[in-house]
């Protein structure tokens, strides 16, 4: 499910989102919420205890968009995410564009440290 920068910004969103939970009996595993790097690094700390509380319920996080924002991979590896959603801007005509191969390749080949799904 995307999210929007509106609707995490409300100050009952966690709470809303384990009411919608419980109230359709979805299991929280099933349950995948997409933020854009953008959101998440408006409030770098508030967003993360955020994506901790969501977590904690079950839910999946995924950065959607990657590679499109300016945030860097110090403010990646800190926040509690499941995968990460790389923007398909960045990954078309690397062959056109040589600097961006090794970025890519580099993120790529770190999914086994980092957990992350690809």
């Amino acid at each position: 499910m995307n999210v929007s920068a509106v609707q995490f910004a409300e100050p009952d969103f966690v709470s809303m989102v384990d009411a919608v939970l419980r109230e359709t009996e979805l299991h929280p595993s099933l349950l995948e919420l997409e933020l854009t790097e953008t959101v998440l690094v408006r409030d770098f700390e508030r967003s993360s205890r955020r994506l901790k509380r969501l977590r904690n319920a079950g839910a999946t996080i995924a950065i959607d968009d990657f590679g499109t924002g300016y945030s860097s991979l110090s403010y990646l590896q800190r926040l509690p995410v499941d995968a990460l959603k790389i923007d398909r801007c960045f990954v078309t005509e690397l062959e056109d564009c040589r600097s961006r191969a090794p970025v890519l390749k580099g993120m790529i080949g770190s999914r086994e440290i980092w957990g992350f799904a690809w």
